[in-house]
């Protein structure tokens, strides 16, 4: 077919399709504290090069090429083992039950309050295993649901490997949807050329808010976001899981890792407990994110503790932008996203936010579309899932506070 032949001086709006608008200025502008979340992740970024992109960060750590994003989960074997039931004195045997009796082998030595056993047989289908007290010490009775302490193993000098008798950590699959997100401006050129007090660019202005309004929706995603509606044949409108479903409604490894305040007010002594049971099941806490009222709290109750240094003679308050116990230290960040009575403890090098990207990079877009008449259309689309890895490990959410 041969090309369209205009007459005439040549308009920018002869030929639409597919105008590309340089947006980079437009998130630059952005204050981080509107996207607190995001920006944890070291989004948005745009590089300057790219024109027409809304790229943010892609902090996946396993490429998005499918619409169901699956990624794995490793994590130690434990040293605490709770019994399943009571141990008798001079039973001679442990009962683990028939799930976590598999990270017991012969000749492991294991110590409850003060007494070691030498583990002497496993019976992995009754849940149990044979002890031997360790010489020199006096055997007790042991309650049900107290953890075991599993030491090491000891063996003789030249012995063969026991393949049966071993036993092999096996990563955990989870998975999350590509959700598509999309926005749009529309003016007429009346519109565009009016010139109004204040605006220097209508339709910059216009461009500018909407990316501002769907990047803070696309954070309320990933914040709080159920996972729901699985692609198929049938469903074109997949959600995809934030925070709120891999944290807050999942069953992590210690219950209070999920806090209920009650309607009680945010305390020390909360936070302490909830890092302290994150980081017993191997997480690593580095942010607390919280609502501006929470924020208001944290600073209240640390006050006391708090250091001064480098106050102007006209400058005087309390801000605390990091905290630390024995279990935690990290920064603070307020988020005007987050629910007045949420509060969310982060190992942020467990999460990842990135587009569907395989044949083509899904990535948002800002692209104008063909000419429709009298009108200017600008279109935003894209296609992105979220990681929550160690979900039930490495994060912890306190809720139902005080507001």
């Amino acid at each position: 077919m041969p090309p369209t032949a205009v007459k005439g001086v040549k308009g920018s709006y002869f030929d639409t399709a597919g105008l590309d608008i340089n947006i980079a200025d437009t998130l630059d502008a952005i204050d981080p504290r509107e996207l607190a979340f995001l920006s944890l992740l070291g989004w948005p970024k745009v590089s300057p090069k790219e024109r027409g992109a809304a790229r943010g960060a892609n902090t996946l750590q396993f490429p998005c090429t499918e619409v169901t994003h699956t990624w794995l989960n490793d994590a130690l074997d434990p040293t605490l083992i709770p019994l399943n039931a009571a141990y008798t004195a001079g039973s001679g045997t442990l009962n683990f039950g028939t799930t976590t009796i598999n990270y017991i082998s012969v000749d492991d030595l294991l110590m409850a309050d003060d007494v070691q056993w030498r583990v002497t047989a496993v019976d992995a289908a009754a849940g149990t295993c044979s002890v031997s007290l360790l010489a020199g010490l006096t055997d007790a009775n042991v309650a049900n649901a107290v953890n075991v302490l599993r030491l090491h193993n000891s063996i003789v000098e030249g012995k063969t490997a026991d393949v049966a008798g071993g036993y092999s950590l096996q990563p955990t699959q989870t998975s999350n949807y590509v959700q598509n997100f999309d926005g749009q401006v529309n003016l007429t050129f009346t519109e565009k050329s009016v010139m109004r007090y204040g605006i220097g660019d209508n339709e910059k202005r216009e461009i500018a808010m909407m990316l501002q309004s769907k990047f803070r929706q696309f954070e309320l995603a990933c914040m709080y976001n159920y996972r729901s509606a699985a692609p198929t044949a049938t469903s074109s409108k997949p959600i995809m899981g934030g925070l709120y479903f891999y944290i807050r409604r999942q069953t992590t490894e210690k219950a209070d890792q999920l806090y209920n305040a009650g309607g009680g007010k945010l305390t020390d002594t909360i936070l302490k407990t909830v890092c302290r049971n994150i980081y017993e099941v191997g997480g690593e806490p580095d942010t607390i994110l919280v609502s501006p009222i929470q924020k208001v709290q944290i600073d209240e109750f640390l006050d006391p503790y708090r250091s001064v240094q480098g106050f102007e003679n006209d400058r005087y308050g309390g801000m605390v932008s990091r905290y630390a116990n024995s279990f935690f230290d990290g920064k603070i960040v307020i988020s005007r996203n987050l629910r007045p009575g949420d509060a969310i403890i982060l190992s942020t090098k467990y999460l990842g936010v990135g587009p569907l990207n395989g044949h083509l990079d899904l990535s948002f877009s800002l692209r104008q579309l063909a000419d429709r008449g009298n009108t200017v259309d600008w279109y935003l689309s894209g296609s992105y899932t979220m990681e929550v890895r160690n979900n039930t490990r490495g994060h912890g959410w306190i809720y139902s506070l005080a507001t």
